[in-house]
């Protein structure tokens, strides 16, 4: 009998709140426009127009509404059309949750909950 694979949000180990946070993505010292698409302790997903590639490490600068700087490692890409063309989407895995995260994303639930 085979085993049924479970839902990939039913093997997340934390839940994820959608957002729309615009960001600053950093690879080899090169900045790039992003925007957070969805937010944990763990990780985030996030569009821009360049995808460092797996495994590559990444900081994410962001101001919401006080400066946050996460640190973590490429671990899915893919592209994908928006509305002015294509993006790339990348979701970054956390190497550590720096103070201020959970406080971020206590504020972000709360506003979705509202």
């Amino acid at each position: 009998m085979p085993i049924e694979k479970r839902s990939v949000q039913d093997r997340r180990s934390v839940s994820r709140i959608t957002t729309n946070l615009a960001c600053q993505l950093t690879f080899n010292g090169i900045h790039y426009q992003a925007v957070i698409k969805n937010l944990s302790l763990k990780g985030a997903l996030l569009i821009s127009t360049f995808i460092p590639p797996q495994g590559g490490l990444v900081s994410i600068r962001l101001r919401a509404p006080d400066t946050l700087s996460l640190i973590g490692k490429v671990v899915r890409t893919d592209w994908t059309l928006s509305e002015p063309g294509t993006a790339g989407a990348l979701t970054i895995q956390f190497s550590h949750n720096p103070p201020g995260l959970i406080g971020l994303i206590g504020k972000l639930a709360s506003k979705t909950s509202s």
